[in-house]
């Protein structure tokens, strides 16, 4: 059918009426100015017709005047964008079926079908997704509630559903099987090198967790990303990583296609990239450790925060995170009066600090600030730089509740209260993170380019300079005013 009098549509959802069409939807037909053309008019993006031949194309601004051109010159009608939920409803479906055809089955399956029978190896893929990603137990396929809605969708269900909790950890891992051939064979067509990004977090329960993700691009000229190890590690050297990684790589036979490995700035990464050079090099493998290690920026920006935060006070490690105060409460009057002490050289930070720390200590404490603020102030974490700026962007929000909570407790804080003076000095401290937080949260994910991270750093370091000198005179002024 020809472009310029198809009908494209989407899926009517329930909500139509009030959610109105999606912008997303008409700018779809539309093209950003070139070469001549006027690409801003008042400040607002101009939009031309990708259906328009010659030298008129239509252009505009707003969205209804687009959707009127399209459905009068070229019979194109918009519909609204359909939920959420049900795209990610159909989304699940076709990524059952792909698995199935992936598997080796070739015949086209229609809907026709689908709606027939059931297929034995798409319900056990279901079900294998509905307990691994929701955290359900096992006994899942033991509970009467869950069969009785299984059957009220289809009264064959009964002769595809396993009842035996015994039975689902091998469909598990018979699916993690089929799951990773499929990477694999992924990996090994891509058209690319296979670019890694490593991390090591740990869990609530103190075990070390290290994380591999392969990036590429398929066979299809696609960008992919895949994760092809979640391992634990008995710690950060660069050995105990690397004695993971290799077989890894080994494992998914990319050895020879390694590309870039990134992470963050720790130094052991570095040792890392060395160890895996050295084994790549005795395989006959060349790969430079130094022009194949991508540092993370959003890394970067947390050591120059961090470094602003408390550099000037005393070591980072020394900081205790938020949970750790929480699990600490059985400390002794002594040591929790030192800790807090601890904090309150990092000035108005830490006497905030201190006091979203005394809101926590109890039930009693929480409630009594929640009927104040109606709402608790964000932990802060020593690892996560971020969370100091939410803390205090909150607290601001709030501040009112924490000067009336502060002073009603005044016996446990009154070394901890906020003087105007604080107040201001916290509005300052904000102003002067909160380019950093939107850069971290503009280059982070899976979208993020070279370019714009380029684009960030330069401006990071311009907005550096520029909080130099305001600070400078900041605290010039204050002296003059204070004597």
């Amino acid at each position: 059918m020809d472009s310029s009098t198809q009908s494209i549509r989407s899926f009517p959802s329930s909500s139509t009426k009030t959610r109105g069409i999606s912008a997303s939807e008409t700018w779809k037909h539309a093209r950003a100015a070139k070469d001549t053309e006027i690409m801003y008019r008042e400040g607002r993006q101009i939009w031309y017709c990708i259906y328009c031949k010659g030298d008129t194309v239509y252009s505009s601004d707003v969205t209804t005047n687009f959707r009127r051109h399209l459905h009068t010159k070229h019979s194109i009608e918009v519909f609204p964008e359909s939920s959420p939920l049900k795209i990610e409803i159909a989304e699940q479906f076709q990524k059952l079926w792909r698995r199935v055809k992936e598997e080796g089955r070739t015949e086209e399956i229609g809907n026709e079908i689908f709606e027939k029978y059931l297929d034995q190896e798409v319900v056990n893929e279901a079900l294998v997704s509905l307990i691994v990603v929701r955290n359900l137990p096992s006994r899942v396929v033991e509970w009467p509630e869950f069969h009785a809605l299984c059957l009220a969708l289809n009264p064959q269900a009964s002769t595809k559903l396993k009842t035996a909790h015994s039975t689902i950890p091998q469909l598990i891992q018979t699916s993690f099987q089929v799951s990773k051939d499929i990477v694999r064979r992924k990996l090994q067509s891509a058209i690319s090198r296979i670019h890694l990004s490593l991390d090591i977090w740990t869990s609530p329960n103190q075990y070390l967790f290290l994380s591999i993700v392969g990036h590429f691009v398929d066979n299809k000229e696609k960008r992919q990303q895949a994760l092809l190890a979640l391992r634990t590690v008995a710690n950060h050297t660069s050995e105990e990583q690397a004695n993971i990684l290799f077989p890894v790589l080994q494992d998914y036979d990319i050895v020879r296609y390694l590309g870039i490995i990134m992470g963050d700035n720790a130094s052991n990464n570095d040792a890392l990239c060395r160890t895996i050079s050295t084994r790549l090099q005795n395989e006959g493998i060349p790969w430079d450790n130094s022009q194949e290690r991508l540092r993370c920026l959003g890394h970067i920006i947390n050591l120059v925060v961090q470094a602003f935060l408390f550099q000037n006070y005393f070591e980072i490690e020394d900081l205790k995170s938020y949970d750790q105060n929480e699990q600490e409460l059985g400390l002794d009057s002594e040591q929790r009066q030192n800790q807090a002490n601890t904090f309150r050289l990092l000035g108005p930070l830490g006497k905030l600090h201190n006091i979203v720390v005394h809101t926590r200590s109890s039930t009693h404490r929480t409630n009594e600030f929640l009927s104040l603020a109606t709402r608790k102030i964000p932990l802060d974490n020593r690892t996560r730089w971020n969370s100091w700026y939410k803390m205090i962007v909150v607290a601001l929000e709030v501040e009112a509740a924490v000067d009336r909570y502060t002073k009603a407790h005044l016996h446990d804080l009154q070394e901890d209260f906020l003087t105007p003076e604080n107040w201001t000095r916290l509005r300052t401290i904000m102003k002067f993170l909160q380019p950093f937080h939107r850069a971290t949260l503009s280059t982070e994910g899976y979208h993020s380019t070279l370019n714009k991270v380029l684009f960030t750093m330069d401006t990071l370091v311009k907005v550096f300079k520029i909080s130099q000198v305001c600070y400078f005179l900041y605290e010039k002024t204050f002296i003059l005013t204070r004597y």
